[in-house]
């Protein structure tokens, strides 16, 4: 049945569906956006359908946390996801069942929990490895703004170069990091400006000439 139910992981209330044999357990949340009848259709289907798969589950591994427990006493839509991450180390979708009902025991929404950390992870990584095109085009975007530089167009797409009429600066990729050289005979304060501003970018000016 479907009703309005307080989520304690989000500190608010959504739809969900709930199973009609026990009111208090949540088959499926839906968010704060009541859902349509089709949705909830849809949605009770899966649920018997799941309800027949549990009917011949059989323990496989004794001593487990869950081992009183069958698929029905979980969310049909958390068993059903923790069933393909367990998939990832085994062949037999039944073990996998019940590894994921192990978990489920401890956590009723491990699934979603481990996909939250995963994707923080993965932000994680990919703020520290950014691309190095969009880098790139960082610091392309802050030197035509704030020095008179001319942007050239160069085929190698792990570096850009600049000129200005006397003299050239390349900003190029090494190992994931960026590094400058060139810019003779930037001399005094506008050569200061232009370390400041690269230094500031995380652009390794150990190549420029002194």
């Amino acid at each position: 049945m479907l009703k309005e139910k307080y989520r304690k992981e989000n500190n608010r209330k959504e739809w969900a569906l709930l199973s009609r044999s026990k009111p208090q357990r949540v088959l499926k949340w839906f968010g704060v956006q009541k859902p349509n009848e089709e949705r909830v259709a849809k949605e009770e289907q899966r649920v018997n359908y799941f309800k027949k798969v549990a009917a011949k589950y059989e323990d496989k591994l004794p001593g487990g946390l869950a081992d009183k427990k069958t698929p029905e006493d979980f969310s049909a839509e958390q068993v059903e996801k923790g069933v393909k991450v367990e998939m990832e180390h085994t062949d037999d979708p039944e073990l996998a069942r019940e590894i994921a009902m192990d978990h489920l025991t401890e956590d009723s929404e491990y699934y979603d929990h481990l996909a939250e950390m995963e994707q923080k992870f993965e932000q994680k990584v990919a703020a520290k490895y950014r691309i190095v095109a969009s880098t790139l085009d960082e610091v392309q975007n802050a030197l035509e703004a704030e020095f008179d530089w001319t942007y050239v167009e160069n085929e190698d797409s792990d570096s850009v170069r600049f000129d200005n009429g006397n003299s050239s600066l390349w900003i190029e990729e090494f190992g994931g990091k960026l590094e400058a050289r060139g810019v003779n005979p930037l001399k005094g304060s506008d050569k200061a400006k232009l370390i400041s501003k690269l230094t500031q970018l995380k652009v390794n000016i150990e190549g420029l000439d002194k």
